[in-house]
Parts: structure tokens; sequence; C-alpha cells
């Protein structure tokens, strides 16, 4: 048997929003993702993934919510839309606990997050000035999982700021905001990390429990304190079929006795094709298990093989602003041996 080490990696994305791109999760998930080496399935260890404009960051690239999300993720934003104007709210956006962004309404992704061999933790915030115009609604989707697809159009050369979008005309890029800042609160201690649009440094504060504060722009999210999770235990990864032809992707592991986590996933196309093409998988950690089915695999598993990047133990939220949706993601990233 031929076994593989693949490693996790933390995917931070981007995307937009407008009503209905809060995706939930199942009941039983009450409240309460770049740095890491990622080793592919049969492909170079310098393999990276790619930014989800989204497992992700990349920590970007890329994402689908818990249980019935893949459903909710359908929802979209014009790529041609002016970023809407950022007056400030009367009282801070309160951040809902266990939901997510839909990718194609996501602006950005706010992380706490450790590593399973490590007790220390950082802390990272993306914000950008309105979704990207790279993502759309999934091509493929199933109760953990949905498969988002680029296709490049041929726009020529676009003038400066703008990109090449989906529909195969120019249009805004998305860019970070200016001043964006990260506040976490613990044991009565606060810490600030930011002032630009992109923003990471190691937690100080004591515990694994925080309250977080996200502002730019007259704009201001607040997140009760929500806890990071603990590494799972008894995970093990089986790939059917090979890198270069997936049939199937199989994930378990020992449904934790806390409450209220998921288990995330990102797996990117391959490096060398690069582009936001990827499938996103999230399911509630007491289930035990996750599937990926091979349709979703296939397209990714391009030039020198599949590049799956690991899980990561997670709590989510998401709030939805004046200029889309900010993701928040408490989580611990972890290795696994694929075996097939």
């Amino acid at each position: 048997m031929k076994r593989v080490m693949v490693l996790a990696v933390l995917v931070a994305g981007c995307g937009g929003g407008g009503g209905g791109s809060l995706t939930d999760v199942p009941a039983d998930v009450a409240a309460p993702d770049l740095p890491a080496e990622a080793v592919a399935l049969d492909v170079p260890a310098e393999t990276t993934i790619p930014d989800v404009p989204g497992e992700s960051s990349p920590d970007l690239p890329a994402e689908t919510s818990p249980g019935d999300a893949p459903a909710d993720l359908r929802a979209d934003v014009p790529e041609e839309a002016d970023a809407p104007a950022t007056d400030a709210p009367s009282s801070p956006i309160a951040a809902v606990p266990g939901a997510r962004c839909a990718p194609s309404s996501r602006i950005g992704v706010v992380s706490v997050f450790g590593y399973e061999y490590a007790e220390t933790l950082d802390a990272s915030v993306e914000v950008l000035d309105r979704p990207s115009p790279w993502i759309g609604e999934p091509a493929l989707s199933d109760d953990a999982c949905a498969f988002f697809s680029f296709q490049p159009g041929g726009c020529g050369t676009c003038p400066a700021g703008k990109t090449c979008g989906r529909s195969g005309s120019c249009v805004p890029e998305a860019a970070p905001v200016a001043g964006a800042k990260l506040v976490l609160g613990a044991g009565g201690q606060t810490q600030a990390f930011g002032g630009g649009g992109q923003t990471w440094g190691q937690v100080t504060l004591p515990g694994r429990a925080f309250a977080a504060d996200v502002s730019w722009e007259g704009v201001a999210v607040t997140l009760a304190e929500t806890a990071v999770p603990g590494k799972l235990d008894g995970l093990s990864a089986k790939l059917a079929g090979d890198s270069m032809a997936p049939d199937a992707f199989d994930l378990a592991w020992t449904p934790p006795a806390e409450a209220g986590s998921s288990v995330h996933t990102l797996v990117p196309i391959n490096h060398h094709a690069a582009g936001p093409t990827f499938t996103d998988c999230s399911v509630a950690a007491s289930a035990g298990a996750m599937h990926i089915d091979g349709a979703m695999l296939k397209p990714l598993s391009v030039v020198t093989g599949l590049e799956f990047q690991g899980i990561e133990h997670a709590r989510f939220a998401a709030a939805e602003t004046p200029v889309g949706c900010l993701e928040f993601r408490f989580q611990v990233q972890q290795y696994v041996n694929a075996s097939y």
C-alpha cells in the first residue's frame, strides 16, 4: 500500500455579499483557513495552494458550510458591481456563530489558528473592497462539498484597476481595504492586529477563547467569545484511485467531546494550473467522517496530480456588511497520512 504525507494549510479567502449569503450549520453545531508547508499527493513538496480570491490564503483562495451549505452557496453577486458605500452602521454588526459566507459573496476572512504540534496561536485578517470577480456559483455540490470552476475569458488587455472576470469582460479588481484592524479580547486583556488590508501576527493573550472586533472604513463587526477547538484524534484519509485519476477521498476521525465544531478542507487545483478552481468541504465534527466525490476531484488533478492540503478542525461565524460577507474561522490545522 502506498502512503503519502499530506499537510494542512490555512486557507483564507475573499468574496462579498447580498442577502442569503450566510449558510447555516447542522442542528448539532451550536455556537461556537497560510502559513504551513503543503505536501501533495504525488506532487513536489514546494506545492502551494492558490489564494482563493478563497480549506485557503490560499488559507485564498477558499468555501461551503456544514450540512446544508452547498445549496446556500449558490448565492451570487454581479462581478461588475461597484463596491458599495461604507457608511458607518449605528452599531457594530454581530457575526452569527456557526454561519459561513458563500464564496461568491465573501470579502474577507478573520482567522485565529494553530497547529496540532504547537501550543501557540496566530491571528490573520484579510478584507477586500468587493467580492472576487472570479468566484460564482458552484458547478457541482452535495451535502458536504461544492466544486467551483473558473474558466478565464478572452478579455484582451484590461485597463489599470480592472481584471478579466468570469464573464469574459474587464471588471474592477478586488483590492485590500485601507486600515482593516482586528482586536482580540481575553481575560480582561486585548491585543490589536492590523492597520492594513492584510495582517498576521502571533496571539499573546491567555487561553484559547477570544472575542473579536474587526473594523475598517466605517464598518465594524463583532464576534462573541469563541474557542479554538482542539486537535482531532484518530484522523485518517484514504484515496480511491490515484492522484492523477481520483475516484473518491474519504476522511475519518474520532468525534470530539466538545460541541459546535466542524471539519473543513479545501482542495485546490494543481498549482501548475493555478486559478480559483477548487473544491470546498465542511461537515459537523460530530459526524466523524467526510466523503469527497471523484467528480469534484478529477478536474483538480491535472499536470502532476491532486493536491489535497489536509484539514482544519474549526468553529465558524459570519457577518453581512455593507460591502459583503466577512467570515471568522477559529481553527486548528492538522496533517494526515493518506493511503491508496
